[in-house]
């Protein structure tokens, strides 16, 4: 994976982290929620293990797996290409990251 890939997932962590703390709007990514699925079964992992490993609530890994058309943060699609690209690239991020209770 290149450091273009990386920069980009950590520009969409400071944008939820902005949103989260009511400083910005979150772009929407308009994309089948298949990505997120492929994404998932890349790793070889179920739906439990898999948000576990990343750090994702069970209940929005299945709604982001709907087979229907979701609007998915833009966040989603940089996290998903991520997995996808170096795994344990992203589980390293997502569990270095300071989380603010909500």
């Amino acid at each position: 994976m290149d450091d273009k890939v990386f920069d980009e997932l950590m520009d969409s962590v400071d944008e939820a982290i902005g949103h989260q703390k009511g400083e910005r709007k979150l772009r929407t990514y308009y994309g089948d929620a298949n990505t997120v699925k492929r994404a998932r079964l890349s790793t070889g992992l179920n739906q439990d293990t898999f948000a576990q490993t990343f750090d994702i609530n069970p209940r929005t890994l299945q709604a982001w797996e709907r087979k229907d058309e979701e609007k998915l943060p833009g966040y989603v699609k940089s996290l998903m290409t991520l997995i996808q690209d170096d795994p344990n690239r992203a589980q390293r991020v997502v569990s270095t990251e300071e989380h603010e209770p909500a």
